[in-house]
């Protein structure tokens, strides 16, 4: 039988009710920053969201790609609560 999921925000604020049978959508988003007058833009952080709402914000998209991965692996599995981790 599967079970409905919770998830966290990184900053405990947002909380995410998810039914089994209802879908979402999940993404990395990437802001860039100027980088002066070169006029090249450079990633600033990544976020990590659901429907287009912001969970977690971090400093690298390869950080963000392996929560991604996490946010992943826990809504194929068992468990029931997932939060998002600090960026370290």
């Amino acid at each position: 039988m599967k079970k409905n999921k919770l998830i966290r925000s990184q900053d405990g604020q947002q909380l995410h009710y998810m039914p089994i049978s209802t879908p979402c959508y999940f993404n990395i988003s990437a802001d860039y920053a100027d980088e002066g007058d070169s006029g090249h833009s450079k990633i600033a952080f990544c976020s990590v969201g659901i429907n287009g709402v912001s969970f977690g914000i971090y400093k690298s998209e390869v950080k963000a790609a392996i929560v991604l991965e996490k946010l992943e692996k826990f809504l194929l599995g068992s468990t029931t609560h997932f939060a998002f981790p600090k960026d370290t």
